[in-house]
């Protein structure tokens, strides 16, 4: 009996070892499909250095980076986010400040347990009603959010 126990632990940690494997290829395959939208969001970065409080220096840390926080309104500049950064979904805090418009991509962040957005000229906006039923969507699963629009 002490054999037949073994053997099926044995199965068990080999069917452990080969799902592993499987995860480890499927990843590998995912992240090196393309990394363009890496290269774009970086870019995005370098260009608002002074109005991204904290971005990633690598794309190891890109993947893992959870809290994004953007002050637009300190560069002096009109701020924008590109369609990438729906791509960041495992982004659980996000705080925009002096935005005119956001993506459509950004309804891809279902992850969100904090989103902050300052001044956003929503009234403006071409997509103000996916972005607003995205923000429901977010405030039904939990999400804290707290949104101040610049409505003229």
């Amino acid at each position: 009996m002490n054999n037949k126990l073994i053997t099926t632990n044995k199965n068990n940690n080999q069917v452990l070892v080969k799902s592993k494997n499987l995860l480890d290829i499927t990843n590998k395959i995912l992240l090196k499909n393309d990394d363009n939208w890496i290269k774009i969001l970086f870019k995005w970065a370098d260009e608002f250095e002074n109005s991204i409080l904290s971005f990633p220096k690598n794309k190891k840390e890109l993947l893992e980076f959870k809290s994004l926080k953007v002050e637009f309104y300190l560069d002096d500049v009109i701020g924008y986010l590109p369609e990438e950064i729906g791509k960041l979904i495992q982004l659980e805090e996000l705080y925009l400040h002096d935005i005119d418009e956001l993506p459509d991509t950004i309804v891809n962040l279902r992850n969100l347990k904090s989103f902050t957005l300052l001044w956003y000229s929503c009234e403006k906006s071409r997509n103000s009603e996916l972005i607003f039923n995205w923000i429901e969507e977010l405030k039904l699963n939990g999400c804290e959010i707290f949104i101040d629009c610049d409505i003229h």
